[in-house]
């Protein structure tokens, strides 16, 4: 169904997952199954197709676009076609691979939009399919496969954000303890400055304090975020954390 967070749910997705699983109407299993064999085709068509329209998508590495993208969507238009079919139980989380697909991109700093985007694209190949596989007399079971794609989906674009937003978060406390860790050595004497910081020679401590009074912890990392992004864009270049500058940096006015 999507690029890497391809629809995944069975239409019992949104249920209490101990509860016997809902009966599927015959005719809407039989309209689901006559799209199965079509789920290597409609892989190809969303990774080299339809996602190629969506802005960014084409500067991903070319092993994302054509290997992983399009394995995940096959996952999931086969996982989303086959449940409906056989109707099994949904197990307690049936979002494990999305989840993984997601954290790699975030990792490698695909933009959430564009991941998220991918899964509405794909959906909407998906549907599109499915219409075309209707025979006349098939349009109630149609709208109620409508109802099962729409709960996949909401199921799978909320474990994916979830999960692309814990990763980012994860990797930029990570990223903030590196750098203080970073400025510590430095101001003992004991770090090598990075490469090309500008720091290996004479530099300027920056001593910024916050207004007294209490502050909650959210508004403490708002208030640091900002003064990061403020000095970054006040001197041109990354500044190591919010202490140390180059001495050779020329401070704005």
């Amino acid at each position: 169904m999507t690029a890497d967070a391809a629809g995944a749910a069975h239409p019992s997705a949104t249920t209490d997952p101990r509860a016997p699983a809902p009966e599927v109407p015959e005719a809407v299993r039989s309209l689901a199954a006559r799209c199965v064999p079509r789920v290597n085709e409609l892989a190809r068509l969303m990774s080299q197709d339809t996602f190629a329209q969506l802005h960014g998508y084409a500067e991903l590495p070319a092993d994302v676009r054509d290997v992983e993208i399009a394995a995940t969507a096959r996952h999931g238009l086969r996982l989303f076609l086959e449940r409906v079919v056989h109707d099994p139980r949904t197990g307690p989380d049936d979002t494990g691979f999305f989840r993984e697909r997601a954290a790699q991109r975030a990792e490698e700093g695909m933009p959430l939009e564009l991941l998220l985007t991918t899964h509405c694209a794909g959906t909407r190949v998906l549907w599109q399919a499915l219409r075309e596989a209707a025979r006349p007399g098939e349009e109630a079971a149609l709208v109620e496969l409508a109802g099962y794609l729409l709960g996949a989906e909401q199921r799978v674009v909320g474990a994916v954000t979830e999960t692309y937003l814990d990763e980012r978060a994860a990797l930029a406390a990570e990223r903030r303890a590196e750098r203080r860790a970073q400025v510590r050595g430095l101001l003992a004497g004991t770090a090598t400055p990075p490469a090309g910081s500008g720091l290996d020679g004479p530099s300027l401590v920056l001593a910024v304090q916050l207004p007294d009074g209490p502050r909650a912890p959210v508004a403490v990392r708002r208030v640091a975020r900002r003064l990061q992004t403020a000095l970054d864009r006040a001197f041109g270049r990354e500044v190591l954390s919010t202490a140390l500058l180059p001495r050779t940096v020329r401070l704005p006015p």
